[in-house]
């Protein structure tokens, strides 16, 4: 599953379970799927935003395993902060 799929199926379950109003809005009007799109891409730029803030930090790190272990470490760090700053927030 690619990144804004992920993303834009937990704002959809993050939506229904938690304002399922807002869903429904956004379902009657035809909006879902822009609104999911939207999310999804902020989601997508911030993660990408917070990796090119360490790149360079990054890049520092002579030992191939522990710099691919930092880039894994950033990603997650990365994904973690958009979910909670971004996808689950109204």
């Amino acid at each position: 599953m690619d990144i804004e799929r992920k993303f834009a199926s937990r704002r959809s379950a993050f939506l229904v379970a938690r304002y399922p109003a807002v869903y429904a809005e956004f379902k009657r009007t035809g909006e879902l799927d822009a609104h999911l799109d939207l999310i999804a891409r902020q989601a997508r730029e911030m993660m990408e935003q917070i990796f090119e803030d360490n790149r360079t930090q990054i890049e520092a790190i002579q030992d191939k395993e522990a710099r691919e272990a930092r880039e894994t470490q950033v990603w997650l760090m990365a994904e973690e902060a958009a979910l909670h700053e971004i996808v689950l927030t109204l």
